[in-house]
């Protein structure tokens, strides 16, 4: 079956140029804690590395007891160890 992508099957919604895409999903496992279970899960000395495409905020607000966090993140200009 010839499956071209203008006939887009799955329905897929693609950003505008200059426009930034929200990833519902994404935001959900983040939500549900997919991470920090799997963090939790790993030996205490394990390095725990996030990567991120965007210049880093100043804060992050709503952290809670569960939240486990980054031991370092990577970003196209530098590394950040925490």
């Amino acid at each position: 079956m010839d499956r071209r992508m203008d006939d887009n099957p799955t329905k897929s919604v693609f950003a505008k140029k200059g426009t930034y895409p929200t990833n519902d999903f994404f935001n959900a496992i983040l939500d549900m804690g997919f991470y920090d279970r799997f963090f939790s899960s790993l030996h205490k000395d394990a390095k725990r590395i996030g990567i991120s495409l965007f210049k880093p905020c100043k804060g992050i607000e709503n952290i809670s007891e569960y939240d486990i966090p980054l031991t370092h993140c990577v970003t196209p200009n530098k590394t950040y160890s925490f």
